[in-house]
């Protein structure tokens, strides 16, 4: 009867805790900031750099092949016009999509253990114990066989 009581005992605590973990993990997954993947403002990536992930055309005209031609132009108050060059040009990617499919695999983990040990602490709640195949460990030693 005690040892049925110790394991029902450890049982909601391990399980328990093993369960809030596993789902702490998950609403940090779910919780987080949508903003805080953006490349810094203080570093935009160059043209060269970003060519996988972005095109930007202009008037139907790629924007890098727009700046060779020389075709762009800066129009300043002060200087008046200088022709821009892809030096002039940087972009901020935002890679939410990428971080976030890169912890797919370790939400899924969690909220696997997150099922198990919420079963676990399931059975020690409702008193499911597993016991022995041959009986209790002491009715052998009181003679019950």
């Amino acid at each position: 009867m005690r040892q049925t009581k110790l394991a029902r005992l450890y049982l909601i605590i391990f399980g328990g805790t093993f369960f809030l973990v596993s789902c702490a993990s998950l609403i940090r997954f779910y919780a987080e900031r949508d903003d805080i993947w953006w490349t810094p403002r203080n570093s935009p990536v160059s043209l060269e750099e970003s060519r996988d992930r972005v095109e930007v055309y202009v008037r139907g005209l790629l924007l890098q092949d727009a700046l060779r031609s020389g075709r762009l132009q800066l129009l300043m108050k002060d200087s008046g016009a200088s022709s821009l060059n892809s030096s002039d040009i940087g972009i901020r990617l935002n890679n939410r999509d990428r971080v976030k499919a890169m912890r797919i695999p370790g939400m899924i983990a969690s909220a696997a253990a997150a099922g198990f040990t919420g079963l676990i602490v399931l059975f020690g709640i409702i008193g499911l114990i597993p016991s022995r195949l041959n009986g209790s460990a002491t009715g052998a030693l009181d003679g019950e066989r």
